[in-house]
């Protein structure tokens, strides 16, 4: 059975909680045992609310199976992308699964836990745009998500106009709306919308590159006790075969063989 987090409106931005709660007689055991994870479930196939207004997606699969390995529940927290890191810093949450590549600028502000899926940027554009590289964006109009690679790529971007969103969605309605010539995001999100958005009037142009991009869950900083733990918990996923089961689930193929 499909396992998904159960989304309850609460305040403070808690977006779904799995588990025993946090009522005032709970033990500090029972306390520990609760993993808190921020995500920004905008970020189809990732992370995203389905029609049951339930929390799903692969990260939300994966981070679910990196918790039962670690024999913690998990309690998750909706922010926007930008404010995880932020979130990581300050203890509101204890991890962060949200499609988030590793970069040198994020490494120096949090630790990564070991590479669960290797990533890479596309462009989509309309069906009729001349359009054919991240070079012919020159002096025109970019949506992105912020805080994204795919909005860093976009910046070095010679004359280009900048739209901005705090979710990918609403970058690509943006684009569909005609208010932008193109999205810069990531490429298996993009994917995800060609295939399921039955839209033929756009197209997907992938960005070459020779250094391919890789998320990771982030950590707070010197967490060294739960990074290690994270990592032992993908090492055991990745040999027993369910890092490969939720591949084929999402993405129709197997993890590659990824970095440690």
């Amino acid at each position: 059975m499909k396992k998904k987090v159960a989304v309850i409106a609460l305040a403070m931005g808690v977006l779904a909680l799995v588990g025993c709660g946090s009522d005032a007689g709970e033990s500090a055991a029972e306390q520990a045992k609760v993993l808190k994870v921020g995500t920004n479930a905008t970020f189809v196939p990732f992370e995203f609310v389905g029609e049951d207004h339930q929390l799903t997606g692969f990260d939300v699969e994966l981070v679910e199976a990196v918790a039962k390995e670690m024999g913690m529940q998990v309690e998750a927290h909706n922010i926007a992308f930008d404010g995880l890191i932020p979130a990581l810093g300050t203890g509101q949450i204890d991890l962060a699964a949200s499609g988030m590549t590793i970069t040198p600028e994020r490494a120096d502000k949090i630790d990564f836990s070991s590479p669960y899926y290797q990533s890479g940027l596309g462009v989509v554009v309309p069906q009729n745009s001349s359009v054919q590289s991240i070079d012919d964006l020159r002096n025109k109009k970019v949506a992105v998500q912020m805080g994204t690679t795919g909005a860093q790529k976009a910046a070095e971007i010679e004359g280009v106009t900048l739209r901005t969103f705090d979710h990918n969605s609403d970058a690509l309605l943006e684009l569909t709306k005609g208010g932008v010539d193109a999205v810069v995001s990531d490429l298996p999100v993009l994917q995800y919308f060609m295939a399921t958005s039955a839209n033929t009037s756009m197209k997907l142009i992938p960005l070459t590159t020779d250094k391919p991009e890789y998320f990771g869950f982030g950590i707070k900083k010197g967490n060294t006790e739960l990074k290690e733990k994270v990592d032992a918990a993908l090492e055991t996923l990745k040999n027993n075969g369910k890092l490969d089961a939720l591949y084929q689930k999402y993405f129709h193929e197997n993890a590659p063989k990824m970095p440690k």
